[in-house]
């Protein structure tokens, strides 16, 4: 199944303005692998550093000196983590400003207190319900397909780096399924699965690397393409 042009351009654009966000809080070299490895990692479904560099043959070598650019790369007290996560927190409010509406609730009570008032208790209780897939499935989600258990980097400050890239490519699957043609190609890529399964991403995970392994080069799509006419 080819892709067409104009869809991997628009997946190339979303890609791409996500990532820039970044872009200041990198170094040139930090600035230039950060995409390839967030893809790996997409691409792998996995927190293992050897399957995300088994994805990254561009980098050239074996697969174990592939393995080792990474965790120099994740390891490098240059990779500025705390201006990469101020980033991403301005990246996340934007888009919020853009949602209709955010409501928290921390617990049932909540309908008591003086602004739940003028609000429907029936909504509220909905709302409240609803966190199980708004906060507890994407939790599970990240555990289950990048399987977090079996994380072995051995230092903290590596461990907050290599699951801060898994987190930002969980973003970047929300981001893309906010193209509808995108999303179209995305799950026409996605096996249905022998359950229903309620939470998408799974879906969604599982297309994107299927789109991803379609591309003769996958890497070519975090280049900026033109705009079809």
């Amino acid at each position: 199944m080819k892709v067409p042009t104009r869809v991997i351009g628009r997946i190339s654009r979303k890609l791409k303005s996500n990532l820039a966000i970044y872009a200041d809080s990198c170094t040139p070299a930090h600035r230039k692998l950060l995409g390839p490895v967030v893809l790996a990692i997409l691409k792998a479904s996995s927190c293992y550093v050897a399957e995300a560099a088994r994805e990254l043959p561009e980098l050239g070598g074996t697969i174990t000196a592939r393995e080792d650019k990474i965790l120099n790369f994740i390891h490098s007290p240059k990779l500025k983590l705390k201006a990469l996560k101020a980033a991403h927190i301005d990246r996340l409010k934007k888009d919020l400003k853009r949602a209709e509406r955010v409501l928290i609730y921390a617990d049932l009570s909540d309908i008591s207190k003086p602004y739940a008032k003028k609000m429907d208790a029936l909504r509220i209780i909905e709302d409240y319900l609803g966190r199980w897939h708004g906060a507890e499935d994407p939790v599970r989600f990240v555990k289950q397909a990048f399987r977090l258990e079996k994380f072995l980097v051995d230092d903290m400050d590596a461990i907050r780096a290599w699951f801060f890239l898994i987190m930002v490519g969980f973003s970047l699957l929300f981001a893309l399924s906010g193209g509808r043609e995108i999303l179209r190609w995305i799950m026409r890529f996605a096996e249905a699965f022998p359950k229903e399964v309620k939470f998408l991403y799974y879906r969604i995970l599982r297309g994107f690397r299927r789109l991803l392994q379609s591309l003769r080069d996958p890497l070519t799509i975090l280049v900026s393409r033109p705009r079809a006419p």
